[in-house]
């Protein structure tokens, strides 16, 4: 007699299944680590970003009185629509008042209007929201606003830093980041 027995078809089939089972659930969770390693790594490059120019906000204020009153505060935006974007939290196209700010070599940085003729919207669609370093913004940008006043001398100013970018794992829908830095005046 043989007791040479192999498997049947269905066991094959079982441990087929099983095994692709396992294969497919592995990479579906690589995947996914994958898109969340890539979202946070965009999500910490624009923070950066974000606190660079408030960096650069500041030094304009306490080192270069120049650049901090005729191109900073020159820029100061006072209609009641522009302070309604400014508070707004979509990713619209920048006032004509937007500006960014970029480091240069010497004492003080340099007053970068933002293009805002894109009819798109100002989304960048690079990987996250940047400035080069000849200036050109990609989805970043500042908004001067008054923030107090006191017997019609103005104390302190809100700058509203926002960036707006479409994301490798985001698909249609642009990400966005902004914060608020008051500086007070001198």
């Amino acid at each position: 007699m043989h007791d040479n027995r192999g498997d049947t078809l269905v066991e094959v089939i079982v441990a087929f299944a099983v095994f692709a089972l396992v294969a497919v659930s592995a990479v579906t969770l690589m995947n996914r680590g994958i898109a969340i390693a890539q979202d946070s790594l965009e999500t910490s490059l624009v923070r950066q970003q974000i606190d660079a120019q408030a960096d650069l906000l500041r030094y304009a204020r306490d080192e270069n009185t120049t650049v901090w009153k005729n191109d900073i505060l020159g820029n100061l935006v006072v209609t009641p629509a522009d302070r309604a974007w400014a508070v707004s939290s979509n990713c619209s196209n920048a006032p004509a008042s937007a500006f960014v700010l970029r480091a240069t070599p010497g004492p003080s940085p340099v007053v970068q209007r933002v293009d805002t003729s894109s009819s798109a919207g100002y989304v960048s669609s690079d990987t996250y929201s940047f400035v080069e370093a000849g200036g050109q913004s990609h989805g970043l940008w500042i908004q001067a606003t008054q923030a107090q006043t006191q017997a019609g001398s103005i104390l302190a100013y809100d700058m509203h830093i926002r960036s707006c970018w479409y994301g490798l794992t985001d698909g249609e829908t642009p990400r966005s980041q902004a914060t608020i830095v008051r500086l007070y005046a001198n």
